[in-house]
């Protein structure tokens, strides 16, 4: 059976092609593309209009094309220049980007995460352990559980609807994803 790489909410999951594209059909105003998700980064960056940020135009888009090992360089280098309101979006990036690297204990032990004084963390914090466990089913039901607290949180979209998804939960995944209010990433 032929599989393609899925980059669901940049957490790239295997899943078969046939599988996969029964799903994407059988979804009302889903992606109509099976190759590739319903908030690909290609279409997310030309119609969010990423210009609009310049200052995480570089990292997002390092992150979108998988340059992990540079967004963490970036986000590092720029962490003390950045404007408040886009410390945590950096921060969540650059953990994100850890995961997708394997980093896993590292994102675990990281202060932010470990204190989890926002939701976004808690959010990364979730997804952590999922890809830690190599994708547990039972990460689903602690991504739910702080979907229907912080549902609304572009963090928790983003991470939660990766780990739906990677449990096979994808109407659950969709939905939340819907709920993005123009979230770059969702």
């Amino acid at each position: 059976m032929t599989s393609i790489n899925i980059d669901t909410c940049n957490f790239v999951l295997q899943y078969p092609t046939t599988k996969l594209t029964q799903w994407i059909h059988s979804q009302p105003k889903a992606v109509s593309n099976p190759e590739c998700c319903a908030h690909c980064a290609t279409t997310r960056l030309s119609v969010a209009g990423l210009t609009t940020i310049p200052e995480l135009a570089p990292i997002h888009n390092a992150f979108h094309i998988g340059q992990y090992t540079h967004v963490i360089s970036l986000a590092t280098s720029l962490a003390s220049s950045l404007s408040p309101s886009n410390t945590i979006p950096v921060s969540i990036l650059k953990l994100r980007a850890q995961i997708a690297l394997g980093e896993y204990d590292a994102v675990l032990a990281s202060q932010e995460v470990r204190g989890a004084s926002s939701v976004d963390y808690e959010a990364v914090k979730v997804l952590a352990q999922y890809a830690k466990s190599g994708g547990d089913s039972k990460a689903g039901d602690a991504a739910m559980s702080l979907v229907q607290r912080e549902g609304d949180n572009a963090s928790v979209q983003v991470c939660c609807g990766t780990v739906l998804a990677g449990v096979g939960r994808y109407q659950e995944a969709v939905e939340l994803l819907g709920r993005h209010q123009g979230s770059l990433d969702a």
